[in-house]
């Protein structure tokens, strides 16, 4: 097996949440963030996970940039920024994908961060949110790394 080289040109690492640079937003939108589930080296291309619901993705897509540095920029998201968004709590292939819209945070508005655990990047913070089928949930906001 070939061992993964860095391309040191990318400044996107795994767990990294980011945001469209030059995303256009009317006055009730929020900024739409990914997280980088997967690093661009020799042998894999740089691949994103909406975070939270846009106008151009649904939460949980995957997308693979073309330009990334030209089109994305490193962010620093803050519990509340996830408020009133639209987020997939988990999505993974044994378990059951789960959106809904976040309207609480259970710590202090911190910085979130995604750790690698297992096959899943876990976030650092729990969420309470609504499904559409009205259901109340309350967890960690888990990513599978696979697409």
């Amino acid at each position: 097996m070939k061992p993964k080289i860095k391309n040191m040109n990318t400044p996107f690492t795994l767990g990294q949440i980011v945001r469209l640079k030059n995303y256009k937003r009317n006055e009730l939108e929020k900024e739409a963030y990914f997280v980088v589930i997967e690093e661009n080296d020799d042998t894999n291309e740089l691949v994103l996970y909406t975070l939270n619901t846009n106008r151009y993705y649904k939460s949980g897509t995957t997308i693979i940039p073309e330009n990334p540095e030209e089109d994305f920029q490193i962010v620093q998201l803050k519990s509340s920024d996830l408020l009133q968004e639209e987020v997939t709590l988990i999505k993974g292939r044994t378990e059951n994908e789960l959106t809904g819209i976040v309207f609480d945070f259970l710590e202090e508005d911190t910085e979130v961060v995604f750790t690698l655990v297992n096959s899943f990047l876990v976030s650092n913070i729990k969420v309470d949110y609504h499904t559409s089928k009205n259901q109340w949930l309350r967890g960690n906001i888990h990513i599978a790394m696979h697409y």
